[in-house]
């Protein structure tokens, strides 16, 4: 049986993206957490959360029992045959 490695630790806070003012419901403001960046290094963690992570829905993330979301990286080669998702964020700055 092999030992557990810590392949990358993802952190990052919600950001918001969409139109407050927009007229079509696919292009109004919303906020989400989902956005990540890997961190090299030493980083703090809490009950609550790791150092410089947030979530936008802390009822349903974050907290003492969602602190950490760990993947097992056996599946990864798995869900990429099965399944691509493309997800493209942009603004009109315009």
């Amino acid at each position: 049986m092999s030992q557990p490695v810590i392949d990358k630790i993802m952190v990052g806070k919600p950001k918001t993206f969409g139109n407050k003012d927009a007229k079509h419901p696919m292009e109004r403001e919303w906020t989400t957490g989902i956005v990540k960046y890997s961190v090299k290094g030493d980083i703090w963690v809490g009950k609550t959360n790791l150092g410089g992570d947030g979530q936008a829905d802390l009822k349903r993330h974050g907290g003492p029992e969602k602190a950490i979301f760990v993947e097992e990286g056996l599946s990864y080669p798995i869900f990429g045959a099965s399944l691509f998702v493309l997800v493209s964020f942009t603004t009109d700055l315009g």
